[in-house]
Order: C-alpha cells, then sequence, then structure tokens
C-alpha cells in the first residue's frame, strides 16, 4: 500500500525538477473545513498538484468556477488519489482541466501542511508543478464534473494580489480562501 508521502518519490521529482523550495505550514481550520478535507484525504486524495500554467510572455493561467465567490480566480490544483503517483496525478488533472499535456519545467515548490482544528490533525501536501503553454495553447476542461466557467491569464507580479482576493474572502468560504491562498503566496515569493 503506497504511503501519504514517499520520500524517495519525493526525491526523485526534486532531483529531475528542482531546486525545489519547501515550506511547512500548520494551518488552522473551521470545523467544516476539517470535515471535508478529513474527508477528501481519507477518501479520494493524498495530495494535490498545483499547476502553474505558463505562456512564453510570462503569464500564468488562473481559473473559476461558477459556485466561486463572485470575482475568485485561482491557479489550478487537482487531487494524487491514493495509490497514484504525483505525476500520473498531474497528467491526469492536465486532461481534465487543460484538455492537453503540457511540457513540465520544474517543481518550484513542495508546500507540506498540517491541517489542525481541535487538537486533531491531517497531513496534506500540494506539489507545485510550472508546465509551459505552447504558442497559442487555449485551455479546455474535458471533465464535467470540475465545474470551469472561466479562465484568465494573469502577469506573475499578480499573485500578491490574486492571494489578497482568496484571503478575504470570508463568511463559509472563508477558511477554503485562505487556505487557496497559500499556494499563490509561495508563488509570489519565489
Amino acid at each position: 500500500m503506497q504511503t501519504q508521502f514517499d520520500p524517495a518519490e519525493e526525491q526523485a521529482l526534486i532531483a529531475r525538477y528542482g531546486p525545489t523550495a519547501q515550506h511547512h505550514l500548520r494551518f488552522e481550520l473551521d470545523a467544516s473545513g476539517y470535515a471535508y478535507w478529513w474527508q477528501a484525504t481519507a477518501l479520494r486524495r493524498r495530495a494535490e498538484v498545483v499547476l502553474i500554467v505558463q505562456r512564453d510572455d510570462g503569464r500564468l493561467l488562473l481559473h473559476t468556477k461558477a459556485h466561486y465567490p463572485p470575482g475568485t480566480y485561482r491557479l489550478l490544483t487537482g487531487g494524487i488519489q491514493w495509490g497514484e503517483s504525483v505525476l500520473a496525478g498531474l497528467e491526469r488533472e492536465e486532461g481534465e482541466e487543460l484538455g492537453a499535456r503540457l511540457a513540465v519545467v520544474a517543481l518550484p515548490a513542495l508546500i507540506r501542511y498540517e491541517l489542525h482544528h481541535e487538537g486533531r490533525s491531517l497531513p496534506f501536501a500540494s506539489y507545485l508543478f510550472l508546465l509551459q503553454a505552447p504558442e497559442g495553447f487555449a485551455p479546455v476542461a474535458n471533465d464535467p464534473r470540475e465545474a470551469i466557467s472561466g479562465y484568465r491569464w494573469v502577469a506573475p507580479t499578480e499573485m500578491g494580489a490574486v492571494a489578497g482576493h482568496l484571503r478575504g474572502i470570508v463568511r463559509s468560504w472563508g477558511s477554503w480562501g485562505a487556505f487557496r491562498a497559500i499556494t499563490h503566496e509561495v508563488l509570489a515569493e519565489l
């Protein structure tokens, strides 16, 4: 049985696509956020890939979904299923969310989380992959379950503003927005 994090797999990825900045973060969740992540990690995914799709002009791809708070765009992410390698998860998610396999340029960051709520914790990880979009690339969501309703390209210097928007989301989406802001903040630092 595959473990949630495979050190040999991670070292092979870093050797192939690094150098890789590694972050270890503790993130506090509310009760509903913890319940969601507990169910997601126990049943569906052991970690996630973050797709940093970049065009030749340097611009980065963001997406939105119809059920997101208005004006909310973020980097594409997808779960790595139990029993699936990180690269297999990346390839599957590219097909589902982009409609194409792109060239992997780098693994600029790996974020390890301890997701906490009232004394309980869950480990989770985000593998941030930089992908090169070919000239004229237009993403197409091939999996209707993804519910992607739009894409947009932004300058890398806008990642801080995207993170700020996500952190500014309130009410029932607040915990989600704060968690999703982290990858954008890490990317902005890089």
